[in-house]
């Protein structure tokens, strides 16, 4: 079956949703009091971090107009809306399948063990699979037409939405908690865009989960509360707190707001922005990039992330999937975040670049992760929880995860948007070191950048961080 093109397809603005009052954000003009601005007028019901009038002046910048704004409603990436054309036309629907999560797509969802509580949906093994059941069920129909992946992924949505689960406010839920939550609701709001063009979404449907993502995502959010005196880009500052976990005493515990789950929150908040065509929580979502990165250190190292001890390396990796994620939804709308430099001068060029030196020479994030907050618990390969210099992510990086799942699939649109920057190269040479093609796990293993023809046989690469599968949505096509 042809897969229909997005180019009549309606956003989902069109379905008779009522729309939220929009404040008509225009950076420059509104500026921030005290980092909040209420919402009394904002997307439904909460406080939103707006950027500061020297965070607007700089976005600004990063703009070829000086307009902030939604510039492409219901568009999340470039080029989405003939993608799945292109792909048919270069028989190159193999990208947009898994290499090994093998779908029963006739089966039910199953309620009982898929639905939760939304103050229960942890950062569980079944809270990523259920993820990525739904990122690889919407991708296959994406690239190949399968109309039996495209009822189970609607399957999926249409049960959560009917359940009005999860949340994305606090209330005493974990950090992984929301992660998990964001996680799914931002997969899910790609996976709509996907199925749009499916005659067999009922328009119905389409107006049930549209409402429950336009609900949930910009409805009420954690709060998250200064952290100036925790981060900044000379480091992780403030007491560490040591607590007992699981028997283990573990270093703790510093606030919500600067770990990949708070970007993961804000992309969840950019996606929805996009499609519901909300200028407020497009302007607060690119908040949540510029407070990232703006941590950053000269050489790129995420304070945050580079100081989860064994799992340092492993943090910076996610930590660099999630503002990929970010940077490529507001480059589709005239924002270069890729740009966008930190007080000590690094941008997210200088993160992964970072990245592919410390996987090369772990030695260079110890001094960080020496601080060991949270750090990965014993077991797999972990034996001393307190030994930061065990950094498994370098392993763990370019290695195929359950299900197929790859922690390089940020890769794919970075190497389209940047096929000649130096990173690429870096890359390419670290993990080619890594990976040993003559291993009996070399099948297990990512080398960049990620060939055509493995993406053709062996699937694409995306993980629960990214949404979707990122070869299906961005690898070149052509020879």
């Amino acid at each position: 079956m042809a897969v229909p093109s997005f180019k009549e397809i309606k956003t989902p603005m069109a379905y008779g949703i009522r729309r939220l009052s929009q404040i008509g954000v225009v950076l420059g003009l509104m500026v921030s009091v005290g980092g909040c601005v209420s919402s009394g007028e904002g997307p439904i019901g909460f406080s939103i971090l707006m950027p500061t009038d020297g965070e607007a002046r700089a976005l600004q910048q990063l703009t070829t107009d000086g307009q902030v704004k939604i510039k492409k409603p219901g568009e999340i990436f470039s080029g989405l809306s003939d993608r799945a054309e292109r792909i048919a036309q270069n028989h190159a629907g193999g990208i947009c399948r898994s290499s090994r999560m093998r779908l029963n797509y006739t089966a039910d969802v199953e309620t009982r063990k898929f639905f939760k509580d939304p103050n229960e949906l942890r950062k569980t093994p079944f809270a990523e699979i259920l993820t990525h059941k739904l990122i690889v069920s919407s991708s296959k129909y994406f690239g190949t037409g399968d109309t039996k992946a495209a009822d189970y992924a609607i399957r999926i949505m249409t049960g959560y939405a009917q359940r009005d689960y999860p949340a994305l406010f606090q209330d005493r839920r974990y950090s992984h908690t929301l992660s998990s939550a964001a996680q799914f609701l931002f997969a899910a709001s790609i996976a709509h865009t996907m199925l749009l063009p499916y005659e067999g979404y009922p328009q119905t449907d389409q107006e049930l989960v549209a409402d429950w993502l336009k609900r949930k995502a910009l409805g009420p959010h954690i709060k998250y509360k200064d952290k100036s005196k925790w981060f900044g880009h000379d480091g992780v500052r403030g007491q560490i707190k040591t607590v007992n976990v699981s028997g283990y005493d573990v270093n703790c515990c510093t606030p919500a707001g600067y770990e990949s789950a708070r970007l993961q929150v804000d992309n969840t908040l950019m996606v929805a922005s996009i499609l519901f065509h909300d200028d407020a929580a497009f302007a607060s979502a690119l908040k949540g990039y510029i407070d990232l990165i703006s941590t950053a250190r000269a050489d790129g190292s995420l304070p945050y992330q580079t100081a989860r001890g064994n799992a340092a390396l492993w943090y910076q990796n996610l930590g660099i999937n999630v503002l990929v994620m970010a940077a490529e939804m507001a480059a589709n709308q005239g924002v270069d975040l890729y740009r966008y430099e930190a007080p000590s001068g690094a941008t997210l060029h200088t993160a992964i670049a970072f990245l592919a030196r410390a996987m090369a020479r772990p030695e260079l994030i110890f001094s960080y992760a020496k601080r060991n907050i949270n750090p990965w618990r014993k077991g797999n390969g972990i034996v001393d929880p307190d030994d930061h210099t065990k950094q498994l992510g370098q392993f763990k990086i370019p290695k195929l995860q359950r299900n197929g799942a790859s922690f390089l699939a940020w890769f794919e649109p970075y190497q389209r948007r940047f096929p000649d920057h130096p990173n690429i190269k870096l890359m390419q040479e670290i993990t080619a070191k890594l990976v040993d093609p003559k291993s009996s796990q070399s099948w297990n293993k990512v080398s960049l950048p990620y060939a055509m023809h493995n993406a053709k046989s062996r699937g694409g690469l995306f993980n629960d961080y990214t949404g979707t599968n990122l070869s299906c949505v961005f690898k070149n096509l052509t020879p």
